[in-house]
């Protein structure tokens, strides 16, 4: 049913993605960032992990892990489109991103989501992330891996 690919997606269709889950973001994304600017940044910079369905852009979950001796790697991003949450795209996406992690000797991975956004804290709780900081409105999580 869902086809899981790495960095297949275009610029465009990544901000769509971002576009489409803009408001399931706490606080809302294009608030604190330029949405077309950050999908640049994705395309440029990120290892996105995508889950397609059909023809569609399901969900993306981006990672930097850059190869710079830097023993962590950082989930920037985690989308899925309102249609497809509840079907475990994002729990799937996020695992494979932590693997690859691992797989390129990261010791840890981090994220940072909104203080208010409870259910998505549970998720990242059950994947075994841990609070290490806030800032502002922003929780920071920490995975050992």
């Amino acid at each position: 049913m869902f086809n899981y690919i790495l960095n297949t997606a275009t610029k465009d269709q990544l901000l769509e993605c971002l576009v489409l889950c803009d408001k399931d973001f706490y606080p809302i994304l294009s608030s604190r960032v330029n949405l077309t600017e950050y999908a640049d940044k994705l395309f440029k910079r990120a290892i996105n992990f995508e889950c397609w369905h059909k023809d569609r852009l399901a969900g993306i979950v981006s990672i930097y892990c850059e190869a710079n001796g830097n023993t962590n790697a950082f989930i920037t991003n985690v989308c899925v489109l309102p249609d497809y949450i509840g079907k475990g795209i994002a729990k799937d996406l996020i695992k494979r991103s932590i693997e690859y992690a691992k797989e390129a000797g990261k010791s840890e991975v981090k994220l940072e989501v909104g203080v208010s956004n409870l259910k998505v804290i549970n998720l990242y709780s059950k994947l075994g992330f841990y609070e290490v900081e806030v800032k502002g409105n922003q929780m920071v999580m920490m995975l050992n891996i």
